[in-house]
């Protein structure tokens, strides 16, 4: 079923080809202009149209009665043969499949030579040619560099990282883009309307988040969601083929959490083992529903309503106002660590980031009532633009000048903890970002301090959060020491980088 319906639905013009505007529109005034080149590099994530493309550029170029918008006719002879896949001017080839330079060289170069048998164009297409060794690499540079009048040769790549400079340099490059989530869903929409079936849409949703942007993911599921039979298909049904979803379940970890009950928290974990899902999946669960929440408080709204039942979505919007977008990134950072974690008892680390979120929680608001602290846990307030322009880019300028003596590096390790605790007492939150950060050097009065995130950094070296940290030192040593925060390692998590870049810099 799958094999037939994608195969079925693979477009046959450009016009029907779903996420990918910007390669398709650059081609089509190519070929308009008959200003084709005679090699290009598809890259970009799997199932998402590049071999497709492939195949409808090599049709255009050899169709004999193409479109005023660059589009192959489909009803010539050499539209034909291609879509039949019976010419013996269109070669694809595997590379993951054959990689060594023999091979290069016995159906590349040596047959490039040749002029097409019977259309204009001679088209090789290369897939996955990142996989070739180096020495096939370089027999096809040659090809690439002079290339006959007649050849046209496109390389599609999922890790163009792989690929040598000098043979991009040679290619016109496109980056295929992941297909957004209402192209996705209305491409799904429109398949299983032409198989005579009617889907509920919060299952088509639910197929193109599973899908991750891959087109051709998506349509191998929809496969199997057909394959339950029937003119409709709702929820109940899907998850005859699909795996669960426990979205209800998350919510009662999340509402647990917003409350600071870690016992909750846990029974909610426990339950969901006891049922058989697995720890890993349980956290997928929680960092999907924690990344829409945090995309609805910083703005993102319709993102709550998608593929959710009213009662879910009026859940989710109670949570978007329990939470702030720093403590949800927070939650999101301990989900982060507990996946990367290995443990005996798979569920430990989920365990653990449960009552480290909860414990700061429920500590933050007890110093709270004691009149110790005057911030919400983990609220970041809007610190003025002149001054975090001024920290972030003369971050020095912004720091203390007085240093009234010297600590050994070794002297502050052996007492950092006792700092920690001090800064614990004043302020919960930026203890916490502390205990995050790697002690990177003390010299000339100046403490180092390393933290993974740049959104870490940013804060910490917020003045007010500086001066917080610089008077525990001075409270534990005796003496005065500047402070500053450094971004040491770049990370791929893209809620950070969004926080980062609707609060730029905060005060704990």
């Amino acid at each position: 079923m799958s094999i037939t319906l994608y195969r079925k639905y693979r477009p046959k013009t450009f016009a029907e080809v779903v996420g990918q505007a910007h390669v398709v529109r650059t081609l089509q005034n190519q070929l308009k202009n008959n200003a084709v080149g005679h090699a290009y590099l598809f890259t970009g994530p799997r199932g998402v149209g590049k071999t497709t493309i492939a195949r409808l550029l090599a049709r255009a170029v050899n169709c004999t009665n193409r479109t005023q918008d660059g589009e192959p006719c489909g009803t010539c002879r050499a539209c034909l043969d291609v879509l039949a896949g019976r010419s013996m001017d269109v070669i694809e080839i595997d590379a993951a499949s054959h990689t060594g330079v023999d091979h290069v060289r016995e159906h590349i170069i040596e047959n490039v030579r040749f002029v097409p048998a019977a259309l204009t164009h001679k088209v090789f297409v290369i897939d996955e040619v990142h996989m070739l060794s180096t020495s096939a690499f370089n027999a096809l540079l040659k090809t690439l560099e002079e290339p006959p009048a007649h050849a046209l040769f496109i390389l599609a790549t999922t890790e163009v990282h792989k690929v040598p400079d000098t043979i991009i340099s040679r290619t016109q490059r496109f980056d295929f883009r992941r297909i957004g989530m209402e192209d996705l869903v209305g491409r799904l929409r429109w398949m299983a309307r032409e198989e005579g079936v009617d889907v509920d849409d919060r299952v088509l949703v639910d197929i193109a988040r599973r899908s991750d942007g891959g087109q051709r993911d998506a349509e191998s599921l929809l496969a199997q969601v057909l394959s339950v039979g029937g003119k409709t298909i709702t929820e109940q049904d899907a998850e005859l083929v699909l795996p669960k979803s426990y979205t209800s379940e998350t919510i009662d970890l999340l509402e647990a959490l917003s409350e600071s009950s870690a016992k909750r928290a846990l029974d909610v974990v426990h339950d969901l083992v006891d049922r058989g899902v697995s720890a890993s999946h349980i956290t997928d669960e929680c960092m999907t529903i924690a990344r829409r929440l945090l995309l609805a408080v910083l703005g993102d709204k319709d993102g709550l309503a998608l593929g959710t039942s009213d009662d879910v979505r009026a859940r989710l919007e109670r949570l978007a106002q329990a939470f702030s977008a720093p403590r949800l990134g927070a939650w999101i950072n301990e989900l982060i660590a507990a996946r990367q974690k290995r443990a005996s008892i798979p569920e430990l680390p989920l365990e653990l980031a449960i009552v480290q979120f909860c414990g700061e929680g429920e500590t933050s608001e007890r110093l709270k009532d004691e009149g110790r602290v005057e911030d919400s846990p983990g609220e970041l307030e809007e610190v003025p633009g002149e001054e975090l322009t001024d920290v972030l880019a003369h971050a020095e300028i912004a720091l203390p000048e007085e240093v009234e003596g010297h600590i050994e590096f070794k002297t502050v390790q052996g007492k950092w903890e006792e700092v920690v605790k001090r800064v614990e007492a004043a302020h919960m939150s930026l203890s916490t970002l502390l205990k995050r950060a790697e002690l990177l050097s003390c010299e000339q009065g100046e403490l180092k301090l390393g933290l993974e995130f740049k959104f870490h950094a940013d804060t910490l070296n917020v003045q007010k959060n500086r001066r917080l940290i610089e008077d525990a030192i001075k409270e534990v040593f005796g003496t005065g020491v500047r402070v500053f925060g450094q971004y040491v390692h770049a990370d791929s998590d893209v809620l950070v980088t969004d926080l980062v870049g609707k609060f730029g810099g905060k005060e704990l």
